[in-house]
């Protein structure tokens, strides 16, 4: 029984170009919200995607 997928599945067709693409170069409206909500956080290290803090009071 394999249940790892196939190579016909990490292709192109699959649709995730237009996505990592929305992500990295447009502003997906997802990441933005929680970019927005993250950037409110204190801290000093963030995560350079999500804007995560990495220390500080909210990393419990």
């Amino acid at each position: 029984m394999n249940i790892l997928p196939g190579p016909k599945e990490f292709t192109r067709e699959n649709g995730n170009e237009e996505l990592w693409y929305q992500v990295f170069r447009l502003e997906h409206p997802v990441l933005a919200t929680k970019q927005k909500r993250f950037s409110l956080l204190p801290g000093r290290g963030r995560c350079k995607m999500c804007y995560a803090p990495l220390t500080g009071s909210a990393v419990g």
